[in-house]
């Protein structure tokens, strides 16, 4: 049986308990994970590999990131998470998130 290539994720999260956690609990033989601070740091690190899941941490700056990324040619295709439950609004229908353009 061919063994599919890992995953490619980048992490983008201010938060090191948090980076170090996803570090720890995702199998490095499943996905290469490549990490950054800030969202000018991920936006770095995008231009050097595009990944195909990005991870986002919560920041006052997060939606503009999220919108920003699906603006980009090396983003638009991927999956975006966020990892922070505070862009959900029941009420709304749709979440904040989806509406900055994450999955």
């Amino acid at each position: 049986m061919k063994q599919r290539a890992p995953i490619q994720v980048l992490i983008i999260d201010a938060d090191n308990v948090r980076r170090g956690m996803l570090a720890c609990t995702l199998p490095s033989t499943r996905y290469t994970l490549e990490f950054a601070k800030t969202g000018e740091a991920g936006l770095d690190r995008l231009q050097v590999n595009a990944p195909e899941l990005i991870l986002i941490g919560h920041d006052e700056g997060t939606r503009d990131l999220c919108q920003h990324l699906r603006s980009l040619p090396a983003a638009r295709d991927c999956t975006l998470v966020l990892l922070d439950e505070a862009f959900r609004d029941e009420e709304a229908g749709l979440s904040a998130a989806e509406a900055s353009g994450a999955d």
